[in-house]
């Protein structure tokens, strides 16, 4: 009996330290849990197992090429690591909301990387207390997009691709919110230096210098997109086989502008199509930074060619840019004004081998609120009127030099005026209204660019 008795304790014992062991072991989990399951490491979810005592490190970002971030849970150093991280084919996806960040974020040495919003007018990119960089997105990246978002309040320029190649902003927005004025960042989308480039059903406004800006690039479509209250809405500058399509520029202080600037160093550009396009208002004051070029483009401008070479430019409608509504320029002008010289032996500063027909011009004899001093200037010419025709030419060159394949070609857009700004101030000056120097019976059409940029 004694026997059973000594059993039966040992039993009881047993049981009870068993169920100390588990409760202890227990207790130790729950610490796991609080203090351990937490890696710090934002491209995996933590959990524990109680089954197995330990924790799990699941990897959600990066997980099939897909980085996700929630407006309601981000860290922006995590956004900024995704962008180190990710891989060829990988996609960084942004969800509704508003994003705040502080620092630029850069993507450097890709290829094949998408960074989606979740629409331009859903997903913002806020970058209005930045502290560090100047860029919004500043990117290298080959065959890759950007597309779905805003970017707005950027120090410097929006969003700045460079060297990228095959590339594609797609119904993207950049944005300085409030009066448009000089501290806003120079360039809403900005390829550079990029070959094969998309900008698709894109929208700046407030930039300083150019919303939407191709800077020496080759093989370049704009369509389907927006400017509103920039200085320049679109620029096109020394850059090469360029189609602006179907496009709209609004109350800016010049509409599009097609430029070839000396010194730079892709050269001058050339092959240049401004197709479809609405230009009206844009009247808006210069409010670009002193020294810039387009500091000198006065408000009232529609269609600005200078020194540009072999552009067509058909069947836009332009209505109420009330000064300049299309102008044919020398870089001599705004060199006279900046007084900066021309030190590029190469560079040809006339514009050439131009051919503008079909256009819808229509404007008021109305002068914009406030002209820059290129703009007074020339009022002078008008005896401080402002009823050009609509189209201007400067009259620097001589009328002998435009033949052959440098001809100048316009029809069906509305009277020419010389402006003779050579002899400006001189007694031999004389402005020419309607002249007919560039009469023709049409030109051949160019080419439709093509464009090797991926899309969604």
């Amino acid at each position: 009996m004694k026997i059973y008795k000594n059993l039966f304790y040992y039993l009881i014992l047993s049981l009870t330290a068993i169920s100390l062991t588990f409760s202890g072991c227990k207790d130790k989990c729950e610490i796991l849990i609080d203090a351990e399951c937490n890696d710090n490491d934002f491209t995996t979810v933590d959990r524990f197992d109680e089954e197995n005592c330990t924790c799990i490190h699941e990897k959600v970002n990066g997980v099939n090429g897909l980085w996700s971030f929630s407006a309601d849970a981000y860290n922006e150093s995590n956004i900024q690591e995704a962008m180190i991280k990710m891989d060829e084919g990988d996609t960084i996806h942004f969800s509704s909301g508003t994003f705040s960040f502080t620092n630029t974020l850069s993507i450097d040495d890709k290829r094949n990387v998408v960074i989606r919003g979740s629409g331009m007018d859903e997903t913002i990119l806020d970058f209005s207390n930045q502290t560090a960089g100047a860029e919004g997105l500043k990117i290298t990246a080959d065959s890759s997009i950007v597309a779905n978002l805003t970017v707005k309040n950027t120090v410097g320029d929006g969003i700045k691709a460079k060297d990228c190649n095959y590339f594609s902003f797609i119904n993207v927005a950049t944005i300085w919110d409030g009066e448009a004025k000089t501290e806003n960042g120079a360039y809403g989308i900005y390829p550079t230096t990029s070959k094969h480039i998309m900008v698709d059903g894109c929208y700046a406004k407030g930039a300083s210098d150019a919303g939407l800006y191709i800077g020496q690039c080759e093989y370049v479509i704009m369509k389907n997109s927006t400017a509103d209250n920039n200085v320049a809405g679109i620029e096109i500058e020394n850059t090469r086989y360029a189609d602006v399509i179907n496009c709209t520029a609004i109350n800016n202080t010049g509409g599009i502008l097609v430029f070839d600037l000396p010194g730079l160093p892709a050269g001058q550009g050339h092959t240049t199509r401004v197709v479809g396009c609405t230009l009206e208002n844009n009247n808006y004051k210069n409010f670009a930074k002193e020294g810039t070029t387009v500091a000198d483009v006065p408000p009232g401008t529609g269609i600005m060619l200078m020194a540009a070479s072999n552009v067509e430019v058909f069947d836009n409608k332009l209505v109420n840019n009330n000064f300049m509504s299309i102008g044919i320029v020398d870089y001599e002008v705004l060199a006279f004004f900046s007084g900066k010289p021309i030190e590029d032996e190469e560079y040809i500063s006339y514009p050439r081998d131009l051919y503008i027909y079909n256009n819808d011009v229509q404007r008021m004899d109305v002068c914009p609120p406030e002209l820059n001093i290129i703009g007074n200037t020339l009022k002078l010419i008008y005896q401080n009127k402002c009823d050009m025709s609509e189209i201007l030419w400067d009259g620097i060159t001589d009328i002998d030099v435009f033949k052959d394949e440098w001809t100048i070609c316009v029809q069906n857009s509305g009277k020419i005026d010389d402006l003779d700004v050579a002899n400006f101030g001189e007694t031999n000056h004389e402005m020419q209204r309607d002249v007919q120097y560039f009469d023709c019976d049409g030109k051949e059409s160019l080419t439709p660019v093509e464009v090797l940029a991926p899309t969604l």
